[in-house]
């Protein structure tokens, strides 16, 4: 479970979380964390799929760009174009 760390949404941004959370729920993918669901109102937090090796962001923040072989970002780049595709 992830927790919006916002208090105060604008009304733009609560559409804009919406919308993203609508596209979310519709991706089925591999490559793509499975969103299960959402909670609507306040406090704004999300249900996702367990990632038991940690995030990508998590891992790239974790290991500067020259550590990550060539190898693992060209994996990187391909599970990111299949998951949009």
């Amino acid at each position: 479970v992830k927790r919006l760390a916002l208090k105060n949404m604008s009304e733009s941004m609560v559409k804009e979380f919406e919308n993203e959370v609508k596209l979310h729920l519709s991706l089925r993918c591999p490559q793509i964390v499975l969103m299960y669901g959402v909670t609507s109102e306040q406090p704004y937090g999300m249900v996702m799929e367990f990632m038991e090796n940690g995030s990508l962001d998590h891992y790239l923040q974790k290991n500067p760009p020259e550590r990550v072989s060539w190898t693992v970002k060209y994996q990187i780049a391909l599970d990111a174009i299949l998951g949009l595709s």
